[in-house]
């Protein structure tokens, strides 16, 4: 599985509950970092900078809070092989 640069809103929530903040309190020590609200809503807006602000708050790396692909890039096996 390969990582995309969007963060991923239920492993940021679980990085919020495990460090028992909220949006609010994640906004305002990211404040002076970055010029940016974050919420539930626009999530998905953030660039990579701002991902790595948001992880250096939580004390994690930025990977743990992206995204990952569903599908793989490429594929093993055949068809044929896949079939036996």
């Amino acid at each position: 599985m390969s990582v995309t640069n969007q963060i991923d809103e239920v492993k940021l929530n679980h990085w919020l509950n495990i460090r028992k903040t909220t949006y609010e309190v994640l906004n305002s020590y990211l404040a002076d970092r970055i010029n940016f609200k974050i919420s539930k809503n626009n999530i998905n807006e953030l660039d990579k900078f701002s991902i790595d602000k948001i992880a250096e708050v939580l004390e994690i790396p930025s990977s743990y809070l992206l995204k990952e692909e569903e599908t793989p890039i490429f594929l093993f096996k055949t068809k044929e092989e896949i079939e036996k």
